[in-house]
């Protein structure tokens, strides 16, 4: 219902005031962010663009609404995957922003994060991980050190670390996570999965197969106890993680099991491949070819052919 009286207010607004107003401006972007929300990039973009060169004719030099409507457009782009022009809009708006605001203002904050997440997605591993460091910083000061917001940015950063390999750095950052989200929302609560898994994937990689394997089931045992369940695409991975953790520690029987629970949940998976998906698939099939499951295998290849013929480039 909403779509409507948005481009009916537009249209009146721009004949009544003018393209080069704020009402018109405000208009234009919260059309554009409906579109947004719902996934009409195409249409999110003019409206956006629209907004934005109005609200430049308006308000000469910073404002924040021209900060904010840049947020806009970057988010835009990121949810594209178009991560070139995303950057330069997370730039202006953070750097406007420092000028508007204290450096200690959420919206900052907020905009140096924004700024990190694009940079890692581009592959500046270097330039993320000084920017969530920073944003680390700042949560714990403005929020306090156990604030949810805290324990999502070490992860983040954990992530940075983990990328060059410098995994035993990665842990405690993760270890101080799962305390925090442990005890601000719940042991179960299903933000705890992937810091889980992180930590678990990270034990993995040291070859600390017990504590990968620990880790891996108590984030399965968190999907399970919530609705999306242990059948979700991030749950996925975190059955590949646990196969090979427990064939790693030569418990072929254990692996048979952990197969029998998992090969059906993949065979029924239904959604979009991601690399994430294709990883847990093939790794879970070289699993089962190893514990002498070549049906097993050869189902999961065949249902992730299946998958990535179905998905669109």
């Amino acid at each position: 219902e909403s779509e409507p009286l948005l481009r009916e207010a537009l249209e009146m607004r721009a004949a009544v005031h003018g393209e080069s107003h704020a009402y018109t401006a405000s208009t234009a972007n919260n059309l554009g962010s409906l579109y947004h929300d719902t996934r009409r990039f195409a249409e999110a973009e003019p409206l956006y663009l629209r907004a934005l060169a109005a609200q430049r004719q308006i308000y000469p030099g910073d404002h924040t609404t021209i900060a904010r409507t840049l947020n806009n457009l970057a988010s835009l782009y990121q949810d594209q995957g178009d991560y070139d022009r995303a950057e330069p809009m997370f730039v202006e708006s953070l750097e406007m922003r420092r000028r508007l605001y204290p450096s200690d203002h959420p919206v900052v904050i907020n905009a140096v994060n924004n700024l990190a997440v694009i940079r890692y997605y581009k592959g500046d591993r270097a330039g993320a991980e000084v920017l969530f460091a920073e944003v680390v910083d700042l949560r714990r000061r403005v929020l306090g050190p156990d604030h949810p917001e805290v324990a999502y940015t070490l992860s983040s950063l954990s992530a940075c670390y983990k990328h060059r390999e410098a995994y035993e750095e990665a842990l405690p950052l993760l270890e101080e996570a799962i305390r925090i989200l442990t005890k601000s929302l719940g042991e179960t609560h299903p933000r705890l999965t992937s810091v889980l898994h992180n930590q678990a994937e990270i034990q993995f990689r040291l070859k600390r197969f017990e504590e990968a394997e620990r880790g891996a089931r108590r984030s399965l045992a968190i999907h399970a106890a919530n609705p999306q369940g242990d059948a979700h695409p991030n749950a996925l991975s975190t059955w590949a993680l646990l196969t090979g953790a427990v064939l790693s520690q030569d418990r072929s029987d254990e692996v048979r099991a952990v197969l029998d629970q998992a090969a059906p949940k993949m065979l029924a998976f239904t959604g979009r491949v991601t690399p994430t998906v294709s990883g847990a698939l093939e790794s879970t099939a070289v699993a089962a070819e190893k514990v002498g499951r070549t049906e097993t295998a050869d189902a999961l290849r065949a249902r992730l052919a299946e998958l990535n013929a179905a998905t669109p480039p």
